[in-house]
Order: C-alpha cells, then structure tokens, then sequence
C-alpha cells in the first residue's frame, strides 16, 4: 500500500488539496477507496470533480444515507460500515 503525505497539509480546496489527491489516485494501479469525512469528504469530492473529472466517468457509487448528521460515522455507523465493507469487497473482486 502507498501512503503519500502532502508537502504542505491542508492547502485549501481551490488551493490544491482536490488536485493533490487524484494526482496521488492516478499514479496507482488498481482500484482506490477513498474514505472521508467533513474536509476529507470535501477534498475527495474536489478530487473526483478537479478537471471535469466527475463521479459517473470514474465510476463511482455516491451512497446517501437518509437522516445523517454531519458525522454520519456517529449517527449511522452500521450503515457507514456496511458501505465501505461493499467498496472493499467489490475492490477485492475486481482485483481477483
């Protein structure tokens, strides 16, 4: 697995954080889960949309889950849970 940290945290949305992260995405090989919350979740967004890159030409599934707060981890964890065990899965599969 291939943790890369960003020079400079926290550079901002229209600063590059977006733009950092699917550069991060396009140097690896197979499929990529992203899992964030609150600016994380901002900046995963940001990375899916940076150059008109959106959600349906990368293939990804957005999950709503009715009801959330803003920490969805806290006010709906089974069903957070049950999501990212899906993407794992789903991953793993493809890799097969």
């Amino acid at each position: 697995m291939k943790v890369v940290a960003p020079p400079n945290p926290l550079r901002g949305l229209s600063g590059g954080d977006g733009k950092y992260i699917k550069a991060v995405i396009d140097e690896i090989g197979g499929p990529v889960l992203l899992v964030g919350h609150s600016y994380g979740g901002s900046v995963i967004t940001a990375a899916g949309t940076a150059d008109n890159f959106g959600y349906e030409r990368m293939g990804a599934a957005v999950t709503m889950i009715e009801g959330a707060s803003h920490v969805v981890m806290i006010s709906h964890p089974r069903e957070v849970a049950e999501v990212v065990m899906t993407a794992v899965r789903t991953c793993a599969a493809q890799s097969a």
